[in-house]
């Protein structure tokens, strides 16, 4: 699949203290998959006809893939683009298949754990430093990715929050998780190019600045599409319906309900709220957990034909179809692809990423405690 693919694999020999190149053959096909602020996966599987394969990938290998669906002369000046970029962390074989699994440069932060906490949590920072402390110190070498960090997010981490005993990447998720109870939001990711982790604002998806990729366009053209929608599924959540909420606080010996008259046929659920100070900061909380309840959630699940594989959780997609009612532009929260001799085959699921004030305005009462 030379046309559609470079596999650039090394091997670091211990004695020399080099990477050392992999020639590989046989590819039979390449999956990669990745969630929103997790790691990018990828799956090479080879052919392996009775175990007599002409090469050796352990773990630990670097692996870097530039692809296309679309055929890339060979003589072409300019390079594939690249879709992954990390170590290979397991290897399966049998009589057939030789396959290798790779994690991207965040899924190394895996292996590791925090024995201590860090020092820029104890000192109550922002949590850009926090997050970069955290990569600073990793033991794969990663300073690098310092320059390619957010500086601040105007978001402090409480003293108190404790990441002993998680690996880097759950410690870094957590503090994510507080950066993001705030409207400005923001994601994790690792480079596609080079062993890089990188910390940014999720672009927003009404910004005219941002140029969004394409599947879709109206009045349609005979300009290529960056994706071609195949089949479209909306899913709806509304699982979390209720009308009628009790705040209580038993540390102030304060109980709230909100509506005060009860409803014709209540759904009542109690939430304990250690972050309400008083009567009033109580009703709030509770009428703004009235006003998001039962809002549905829309997600739409996407089978489409790649133009192209660099695709990033977080990047904008703008639709235009009348199936599933999927039109305008929609950010990617999962995806899934797989390249091989007869097809390019892709899914996703997009929607809207809304701001969750409930979480805001339990983390600003925190942060005034």
């Amino acid at each position: 699949m030379p046309d559609f693919i470079d596999l650039d694999v090394k091997h670091y020999n211990t004695s020399t203290e080099q990477w050392e190149t992999v020639t590989t053959s046989g590819v039979k096909s390449i999956r990669v998959r990745q969630r929103l602020n997790s790691p990018r996966e990828a799956i090479i599987t080879f052919s392996n006809i009775k175990g007599k394969r002409a090469f050796k990938i352990a773990r630990g290998d670097r692996i870097r893939i530039d692809a296309s669906p679309v055929s890339w002369s060979s003589g072409s000046s300019i390079s594939k683009p690249s879709v992954f970029y990390g170590l290979c962390s397991d290897v399966e074989v049998s009589d057939k298949e030789f396959r290798v699994v790779g994690l991207d440069t965040l899924g190394l932060l895996t292996n590791e754990i925090l024995l201590t906490n860090p020092f820029s949590i104890r000192a109550s920072e922002d949590g850009a430093n926090v997050l970069k402390e955290i990569v600073g110190g990793s033991s794969y070498s990663l300073l690098t990715s310092l320059a390619r960090m957010l500086n601040k997010t105007e978001v402090k981490i409480n003293s108190k929050t404790d990441l002993t005993g998680k690996t880097r990447l759950d410690a870094m998720q957590t503090v994510l998780g507080l950066i993001n109870s705030t409207p400005a939001l923001f994601r994790l990711k690792g480079n596609l190019k080079e062993k890089y982790v990188e910390f940014d604002r999720l672009p927003e998806l009404d910004d005219s600045t941002v140029i969004p990729y394409l599947a879709g366009r109206f009045p349609r053209t005979t300009a290529p599409l960056d994706f071609i929608p195949t089949y479209i599924t909306r899913e709806e959540d509304e699982s979390d319906l209720i009308n009628m909420v009790t705040i209580k606080n038993d540390d102030i010996n304060l109980t709230i309900t909100e509506p005060t008259t009860t409803p014709t046929n209540p759904i009542h659920r109690l939430y304990e709220e250690t972050s309400v100070f008083d009567e009033a900061s109580a009703r709030l909380l509770a009428r703004q957990i009235l006003n998001q309840k039962g809002r549905a959630r829309t997600r739409w699940k996407v089978e489409v034909i790649p133009n192209r594989l660099d695709i990033q959780c977080g990047d904008i997609i703008e639709f235009k179809s009348i199936e599933g009612g999927l039109t305008g532009r929609q950010m990617v929260f999962e995806f899934n692809w797989e390249l091989n001799p007869q097809e390019a085959i892709m899914s996703m699921t997009v929607g809207r990423q809304e701001a969750d004030f409930i979480t805001a305005i339990r983390f600003a009462a925190n942060q005034s405690l």
